[in-house]
């Protein structure tokens, strides 16, 4: 049994030992590398990291002292006299450069074909790019449907037929001119979606085209005669709840059947809704120069018809109860009839004009063309029930 204090000198002994060793090992790597011990005048910092053995208490006593001094600004030195200062241009390089993403839309439109008329289109279309490629579309004018080529389109009419999707449930209107087709966009969405799209070839304004679920969509379909088939001409939309007693969001008559009084119509129509609905009705805003003008006649042609047949005067309100327009439209059509003077204060209109300006009443009045047969429509219609009875009467103009 080996005692404590055995131990211990055992341990001292094989520690020796031990540095014995590493300082052989150290005095042989150094005749290798031939390395001198550092001077004091050398860098002590720089004679340590070409070392690969830590320091010994000797040397870092050793080592010299390092003198802290004040930091002085940067200054960058100044070129000599007489010296031409050349301008650096900047560069280009440091700009980051992004990629141009590419529309969802089809922007290569040009022109359009409907019912075999080749129509230019003045805006940009909201076809998508990946199903449109060419800078001409073929549109079917049954479904409005979109191809790319005509061979395409005549395959299609093939199987399209007007019954799918004019239902005669839906009609609300009809003469023997003329019908009027009632579709939600929720139960017809690609017919109404294609109807859309096809109207912002021609409406810059036109800003939906697939989220039409909440809208209600009147369709206009016309015939010369008996003998030929119905055609759709224009249409209209409105939302079915409309928060601002909006009578009608969007109109559009195509332009092949234009300037034909179908706008007239459609407007009229509008108004009926309004009448059955017992809410006065005003169109969204803004309108086109086109749509402002046909709404100024009809307006007009509307107050002209109470204004002529009463004596006295009558306050715009009580005018837009009869009429079911708007209050501030009611303004715009007597500043268009050249009227503005007959109001007595501004919220009542004198009746009693002068025989010139009775005559041009008569003048505008027979310039209009009433084509909406009021008396015949469809008792569908009639009987709708909505929940709406707000009159804006109080409003300050």
């Amino acid at each position: 049994m080996t005692t404590r204090s055995g131990l211990k000198v055992k341990n001292l002994r094989l520690d020796l030992k031990n540095q014995k060793k590493r300082i052989a090992k150290l005095n042989r790597r150094l005749k290798a590398r031939e390395l001198s011990p550092p001077s004091p005048i050398q860098d002590f910092g720089t004679s340590l990291n070409n070392r690969t053995e830590p320091p010994t208490p000797e040397e870092v006593t050793e080592a010299p002292k390092v003198l802290h001094c004040k930091k002085q600004a940067f200054q960058p030195a100044k070129p000599p006299a007489n010296t031409p200062i050349i301008p650096i241009e900047p560069s280009l390089s440091h700009k980051k450069t992004f990629k141009e993403i590419p529309s969802p839309y089809s922007t290569s439109i040009k022109s359009c074909v409907f019912d075999r008329v080749e129509i230019d289109t003045p805006s940009q279309s909201f076809y998508p790019s990946a199903l449109v490629t060419g800078n001409k579309v073929h549109i079917c004018e049954i479904c409005f449907k979109y191809f790319n080529d005509f061979g395409t389109l005549v395959h299609h009419r093939t199987n399209c037929s007007p019954y799918t999707h004019f239902k005669k449930e839906d009609m609300v209107y009809q003469t023997d001119n003329f019908q009027i087709y009632e579709i939600l966009g929720s139960s017809q969405t690609l017919f109404c979606q294609c109807l859309c799209l096809f109207t912002r070839l021609f409406l810059t304004s036109k800003a939906l085209c697939y989220d039409i679920n909440l809208f209600e969509f009147y369709i206009l379909r016309h015939r010369q005669d008996k003998s030929k088939l119905f055609k759709t001409v224009g249409y209209f939309s409105k939302e079915i709840k409309p928060k601002l007693n909006l009578n009608l969001s969007c109109i559009f008559i195509f332009p092949n059947h234009q300037s034909k009084s179908f706008g007239k119509l459609l407007i009229q129509f509008s108004y009926e809704l309004s009448k059955i609905e017992k809410v006065v009705g005003t169109p969204e805003r803004p309108l086109s120069d086109s749509g402002l003008c046909t709404y100024l006649k009809f307006w007009s042609t509307s107050i002209l018809d109470v204004l002529l047949n009463i004596e006295g005067s009558i306050t715009i309100s009580e005018l837009s109860k009869v009429t079911y327009i708007h209050p501030m439209d009611i303004v715009l059509a007597l500043e268009y009839l050249d009227l503005k003077d007959n109001l007595i204060n501004p919220i009542t209109v004198n009746t009693n004009t002068t025989t010139e300006s009775e005559g041009e009443l008569n003048r505008v009045e027979d310039h209009t063309l009433k084509a909406l047969d009021t008396s015949i429509l469809h008792q569908k219609l009639i009987s709708k029930n909505l929940s709406k009875s707000t009159w804006i009467e109080k409003e300050k103009f």
